[in-house]
């Protein structure tokens, strides 16, 4: 079983670097592919989905670059037929947390990319995990896996505020 990690890397200030390095720390020696993507680009399903499309492993793990493992190890979320997610502390801990997420090749190869129609990842995420459910494909959230996340999303807030929920639910059953 082959493990690639895709990480979104923005190194937009030194905490951010910081984190990085606890990331990759957390993880050392857990993959046999570590795939991090530093562009310019806010948009951070084009990130993504340029690792993905990089990434040879028989499973595929995307994490931010600000998450730390805490708990638990990479293999732990490697289970087939599905998405496997974290516990994640510090932050919002939702079925499917977009920050961090596990899936073998024959599951992306159903799922696909990550739709790449808004700028940066506030929305895709959400989108996705209505794909992930539209194909049939179970989310598990492994409690044995726990990250920590310093800096809680803000998806939720930003999804109430504008009603962006709704209208991507909109756009994706259209």
């Amino acid at each position: 079983m082959k493990i690639s990690v895709i990480v979104p890397h923005l190194p937009l200030d030194q905490n951010k670097i910081e984190l990085m390095e606890k990331l990759k720390q957390s993880i050392e020696g857990q993959y046999d592919e570590l795939i991090i993507r530093t562009e310019k680009s806010d948009n951070l399903a084009k990130i993504i989905n340029a690792g993905l499309r990089e990434a040879t492993g028989d499973y595929l793990i995307v994490s931010n670059d600000d998450l730390t493992l805490f708990k638990g190890k990479l293999t732990d979320l490697c289970v087939p037929d599905s998405v496997t997610v974290p516990k994640v502390i510090g932050g919002f801990d939702k079925l499917f947390h977009g920050h961090f997420w596990c899936m073998s090749r024959e599951v992306f190869e159903k799922i696909g990319y990550i739709y790449e129609g808004y700028d940066g990842f506030y929305y895709d995420d959400s989108d996705y995990w209505m794909t992930i459910e539209s194909k049939g494909i179970p989310i598990i959230k492994m409690e044995e896996v726990v990250v920590l996340h310093p800096h809680p999303a803000t998806t939720l807030s930003q999804l109430h505020k504008e009603g962006r929920e709704e209208t991507n639910r909109n756009i994706f059953l259209n």
